[in-house]
């Protein structure tokens, strides 16, 4: 294998908890799992209006976000044991994605630096941590973490912790993307979204090729 092969993304490796459930990127086969997903939330507890339209304006934005080119992997966590919180229920979504320069408006290198640049000059919330670069076991990557104010319902606030990781051969980059409406519960989530970022792995094709078929935590990069 040559250097540029072993510097080459074939694929992406994330553990995420067994309680967090894969959501479809189809659109037909996303309805039919929004649906369950609100009956089997509402079987566990009685849910308030506002927390079924916090969970339905967050399986939204996950939809909205897996629609764009390049999604990998969406996944979604809800549970209405959380009762006691200020939305009602706990929840949150990942996304995986990979992106390019044209994707991030640069021509040049995709390099923890030009990512981090990149995110310092992008809108679209209020960063709660200045961007920052960061070593996480997978690689160098750039994290962000900011609140949102959903754009399809203003009363809905999320935090989202952003983590870019650079490919080897500097065209691509991995994007991870975790979010929650509990922003309440800011301190604990961002520790587990930031556990959650520390299990991602790029795979060059040799790995790619040792990984075992049927584990569902590889996803095509």
């Amino acid at each position: 294998m040559t250097s540029s092969d072993a510097a080459r993304v074939r694929a992406y490796r994330l553990d995420l908890p067994a309680a967090w459930v894969r959501v479809p990127l189809d659109a037909v086969a996303f309805e039919r799992f929004a649906r369950w997903q609100r009956r089997r939330l509402a079987a566990e507890a009685a849910w308030s209006r506002p927390a079924q339209r916090r969970f339905a304006v967050v399986l939204q934005q996950l939809r909205n976000d897996a629609a764009r080119h390049g999604v990998a992997l969406a996944s979604v966590w809800a549970s209405a044991s959380g009762a006691d919180t200020a939305q009602g229920v706990r929840a949150a979504t990942c996304m995986l994605a990979t992106v390019d320069r044209s994707a991030l408006a640069t021509t040049l290198p995709l390099t923890v630096h030009t990512l981090l640049a990149a995110v310092t000059r992008s809108g679209g919330g209020i960063d709660v941590e200045p961007p920052a670069a960061i070593e996480l076991p997978g690689g160098a990557a750039v994290r962000l973490v900011r609140h949102h104010t959903d754009p399809t319902d203003g009363r809905v606030q999320l935090l989202g912790a952003h983590y870019l990781f650079p490919h080897g051969d500097g065209a691509r980059a991995a994007v991870l993307n975790l979010a929650t409406p509990n922003v309440e519960l800011g301190d604990p989530m961002l520790a587990e979204f930031a556990r959650i970022a520390g299990t991602l792995r790029l795979l060059n094709p040799a790995q790619r090729a040792r990984a075992d078929p049927a584990d569902a935590a590889v996803v095509a990069a």
